[in-house]
């Protein structure tokens, strides 16, 4: 029976794949357990690819589930019994599900219905009294139905009642179904008052009056005067990108809080000329061309607005299609600067904008090159002065080492094939870490060999990492915490200055004694390896080397880590400086 066991096993292992043996590989396995027993394995495989699923998730997902447009009863209901098998709500599950039934079901006038009950009815009594309201409307919907075909065969041989060609008569009465008032009502039209396609009589522009023509019902995108305001040409720009495209930051409309531009607004604004018209511009750096709004555009005299293909983009990618570009000559309010700026007029009163081109020509901003520091000589020399510093590997103070659970056999793995055109560039890699002292070759017999993964970087070069699984598998675990970016970033608040710093080679800063070097060693196809610093491939190298940084940096006020990467954020230039000095 044992020997029927392991052939069970064997045969799952063979049709599994790669990806399997090496899941199978990776599990944990106690003195307990028994992998030549199939069921075991199996429960592996299921505990490894099954997600665990959060009560909270399942519960949300259970209170918003509702009955959608044309879903049956029973459907409904079967679902949230689905759902409601992972909510854990023990005794009340009836009760949840007779509650969420209620709160979910289309009909209101049913639902109204059940909250009126004061008897507290149970999950069946809800169940059947929604299935009697479904099966009543279908009912009633049948009924209606050839009550209303019968109607209309009646009518369609009487003329008065139904003035229809014959041969169109019995197309219409074969295909449908109801009243005439019905199908009245249901046919839409293009409206010429609105612009848009919708039944008769409920025309949204019945009753408002247009802001060109001040005539009533209907809109200014409709109305047929605004065509004769200015005279449209082609409008050709330089702006006019491949992609007829360009970036608006933002147009906000027209308030009496905006107009009157309360305190509390930090936009820079300048006064600007336009044929002797003073126009209030927001300055937008972050824009890629001028903006200005109908309503200036139409108290401007003898300007021709011309066809543009341009569209303009908004903050959250929203697009506005202009009305319309023109180029007009602006000046400031002095008269100091002007400029021939290319404007696009949009149909909306949104506020005049200047962008970056335009701003820059008329020197309402500038670029500052240089941002001058405090003592920035005396800093950048003393800092230049500890060469070791910025030359060659660092190196952190200390050595570590590798503790194994001595239970776990060592393992040696045999070399990997190396594709024959990166054989060269692997040999230089190793040549530099071998300089660098990073590895050093070995000859004499060890009892873990672990294989080498090479990784390509962006720059083309690689990054030699130990595929260590085997190994992993002994180390034991030397726990530490390493925060997160949200830890991090709640510490920032009230900073103004940052640096960002990135430590050279990582992992290979932490230096290994020599027992944890030989447990490194890897086969490579010009011989063996090992490691004399902390390769990448050992899973507990992270945990390593964030004690490494704050053991060394970590009591440095302002000073935050993951990994090789460093936030160091002040408040202000001098605080700042103080703590790159440290």
């Amino acid at each position: 029976m044992k020997r029927m066991k392991k052939i069970q096993v064997a045969i799952l292992s063979d049709v599994i794949g790669e990806e399997g043996i090496e899941m199978f590989n990776n599990f944990a396995w106690t003195e307990d357990d028994d992998k030549d027993k199939i069921q075991e394995v199996l429960h592996k495989f299921k505990d490894y690819c099954m997600p665990r699923k959060s009560t909270l998730i399942e519960r949300y997902l259970f209170w918003e589930r509702k009955q959608t447009e044309g879903e049956i009863l029973d459907q409904f209901v079967n679902d949230l019994k689905t759902k409601a098998k992972n909510c854990e709500y023990g005794d009340q599950t009836n009760s949840m599900i007779r509650d969420r039934i209620i709160f979910g079901i289309q009909d209101e006038r049913l639902r109204e219905r059940l909250l009126r009950k004061s008897d507290n009815p149970t999950l069946e009594k809800v169940v059947d009294m929604c299935r009697a309201a479904e099966a009543s409307k279908k009912q009633l919907k049948a009924i209606k139905g050839e009550a209303q075909v019968d109607a209309i065969s009646k009518k369609s041989h009487t003329k008065e009642h139904f003035p229809v060609a014959q041969t169109k008569q019995k197309k219409f009465t074969s295909t449908v179904s109801k009243p005439l008032h019905k199908l009245y009502k249901e046919k839409t039209f293009d409206c010429k008052k609105c612009g848009n396609n919708h039944k008769p009589n409920s025309c949204p522009a019945y009753g408002k009056k247009c802001r060109l023509c001040q005539k009533p019902n209907h809109f200014a995108k409709q109305c047929f005067t605004k065509k004769r305001i200015h005279e449209v040409e082609n409008f050709d720009v330089e702006s006019d990108s491949s992609d007829n495209q360009l970036y608006i930051g933002e147009l906000k409309v027209h308030t009496l809080e905006s107009q009157n531009h309360s305190k509390g607004d930090n936009a820079w604004y300048s006064l600007v000329n336009i044929k002797n018209k003073t126009v209030k511009f927001k300055l937008d750096t972050g824009a890629e061309t001028n903006v200005i709004p109908k309503s200036f555009f139409s108290k401007l005299k003898n300007a021709k607005l011309q066809q543009t293909c341009v569209n303009l983009t908004m903050y959250g990618n929203k697009v506005v299609k202009p009305l319309g570009g023109l180029k007009l000559s602006l000046k400031t309010q002095n008269n100091s600067q002007s400029s021939d700026a290319e404007l696009y007029v949009v149909d909306f009163d949104a506020t005049p904008i200047l962008g970056l081109k335009t701003c820059s020509q008329m020197n309402l901003v500038k670029k500052l090159e240089v941002v001058k520091k405090q003592n920035e000589n005396v800093i950048m020399k003393s800092l230049l002065a500890e060469k070791e510093v910025f030359h060659g590997l660092g190196k952190f103070e200390g050595q570590y080492h590798i503790e194994l659970d001595p239970t776990v056999k060592p393992m040696i793995n045999p070399p990997r094939r190396v594709p024959h055109t990166i054989v060269p560039r692997l040999r230089k890699a190793l040549e530099k870490l071998n300089e660098s002292g990073v590895i050093v070759a070995v000859e004499e017999a060890t009892d873990w060999v672990n294989s080498l993964v090479i990784v390509e970087k962006k720059n083309g070069n690689f990054r030699l990492c130990l595929d260590s699984r085997d190994l992993n598998k002994a180390i034991k675990r030397q726990h530490f915490k390493i925060p997160t970016v949200q830890e991090i970033a709640s510490q920032l608040n009230g900073k103004s200055l940052f640096t960002i710093l990135d430590e050279k080679d990582g992992y290979h800063q932490v230096e290994l004694d020599t027992e944890s070097s030989y447990l490194c060693t890897f086969q490579t196809p010009f011989g063996r390896y090992r490691y004399t610093r902390l390769p990448f491939g050992i899973s507990r190298a992270s945990e390593v080397f964030q004690r490494k940084n704050m053991q060394t940096f970590g009591d440095i006020q302002g000073v935050h880590m993951i990994a090789d990467d460093m936030i160091i954020a002040g408040q202000d230039g001098q605080n700042m400086m103080k703590r790159l000095e440290r």
